[in-house]
């Protein structure tokens, strides 16, 4: 049986090289589809199925990371050295919430982000055949992390960049939570400013006289020239220090100005009275709306389940 060779045209070739390696990587590299979910929400099956019927490649980082580790590889060594444990939310310490791979032990918020990337990029490596997605499940989830301080030492925007400059562009994300993500638009309405206190006038000081009995100019002045010292109430200040911003918020802010983005936010009985049954036909629904010729690109679906 001959071999096939499919041939890709690569033209202009007179333009930049970051053009041209921008155009090389959308060729070659896979498209990556993120998969976030509540601990509570069992996924793997239902992801590891719909991968094999949409012909994506599944990868669940917590796998991968416990069994480089188990397994003693060079990687494995690294990530333990790397190790710093971290407080979850307490959905992993709920009753009767399954944890079948130890994601608790082996989330990558625990780990060094470069490391973690040495890891998946492997696994593309040796795995990877005719894949044109890759179904990513249990990365960017610094929001699984209780501190706000240890939130703001893992941001999201920081693993989504390496994502997008190790393995490809971040097409589309689609998340499971019992709550509800809200976008901070930037917008006046949602904007909170800095408010300063109310101070004093300060008291009038006695003015300096020469001599002759004629008012001396202040030292911090220059002749013909007068310093104004700078005032923070002069300007509004938006209140942004301590915060970490939700995957959505950014995968808005990035994507957002591209054609087709999507921001598609469904209550899970749209899907399934069961929240595993609403796990799998979302997941079946976002799958498809993805890999489907001219489908929805950009997208950001969020599901939302109830405790009830």
């Amino acid at each position: 049986m001959e071999d096939k060779i499919k041939c890709i045209d690569l033209s202009p070739t007179d333009c930049s090289q970051a053009t041209t390696f921008a155009e090389l990587k959308s060729k070659f590299c896979a498209k990556v589809v993120l998969l976030n979910h509540d601990p509570r929400l069992l996924v793997d099956v239902p992801a590891s199925n719909l991968a094999i019927k949409y012909n994506m490649l599944y990868l669940s980082v917590p796998q991968l990371i416990g069994e480089n580790i188990k397994n003693n590889t060079v990687l494995g060594q690294k990530l333990t050295k790397s190790k710093q444990d971290k407080e979850l939310i307490e959905a992993f310490n709920s009753i009767g919430v399954q944890d079948p791979h130890d994601e608790a032990q082996f989330s990558a918020a625990h780990f060094d982000t470069s490391v973690v990337m040495e890891v998946i990029q492997q696994t593309v490596a040796e795995r990877r055949t005719d894949q044109s997605y890759i179904l990513l499940e249990g990365i960017c989830n610094s929001g699984k992390l209780a501190k706000e301080e240890d939130k703001l030492s893992l941001r999201e925007m920081d693993e989504f960049f390496m994502i997008e400059k190790c393995l490809g562009d971040i097409e589309s994300v689609v998340s499971f939570t019992y709550n509800k993500e809200e976008e901070c638009t930037g917008n006046e309405e949602s904007t909170k400013y800095e408010e300063f206190p109310v101070e004093e006038a300060p008291k009038e000081e006695a003015k300096a006289v020469d001599e002759d009995g004629e008012e001396k100019a202040p030292e911090d002045e220059e002749e013909g020239e007068k310093k104004v010292k700078f005032n923070p109430k002069d300007f509004k200040w938006t209140i942004t220090n301590g915060q970490s911003r939700n995957l959505l918020t950014m995968f808005a802010n990035l994507k957002g100005t591209k054609a087709g983005f999507k921001k598609d936010m469904r209550d899970s009985t749209a899907y399934g009275v069961q929240s595993y049954d609403a796990v799998c036909s979302g997941l079946n629904d976002f799958c498809g709306r993805v890999t489907m010729q001219d489908g929805d690109k950009n997208l950001y679906l969020q599901v939302l389940f109830s405790d009830n």
